[in-house]
């Protein structure tokens, strides 16, 4: 498990793996898997064994998993804890697997950044 820190301080958990492919597949963004509410990375589990992707990013979303609380709960802190993730390891684009209340969040990420996030 690794942490980064979101805007508001708090701690944020996640994994990344990235596996050894052709110099063809290391073009493809990594797949990200988000849990729903209520959940943590480990709800991926019986899945994430059927994927083969060139890279995986599961990450515990504020309060939940190894995940600090976060100090105020909306959907704008999950989005801030979410792109503080993916810029502790520089992905600009990624192809997004997740559970039907995270489609709010990926909603929110266009209000975090400027330009959102292409995926």
């Amino acid at each position: 498990m690794k942490f980064c820190n979101a805007l508001n301080g708090n701690r944020v958990a996640y994994t990344f793996k990235s596996s050894e492919v052709s110099e063809n597949l290391r073009a493809l963004p990594p797949l990200v898997l988000l849990h729903g509410f209520c959940e943590d990375h480990s709800v991926w589990t019986p899945v994430k064994s059927l994927l083969n992707p060139q890279s995986l990013l599961l990450i515990d979303l504020p309060g939940f998993g190894s995940s600090e609380l976060p100090t105020q709960s909306g959907m704008s802190e999950y989005a801030e804890a979410v792109k503080a993730v993916l810029d502790a390891e520089h992905i600009d684009r990624c192809v997004w697997l997740a559970t039907a209340w995270v489609v709010m969040l990926r909603l929110n990420l266009r209000r975090v950044g400027p330009d959102g996030l292409p995926g």
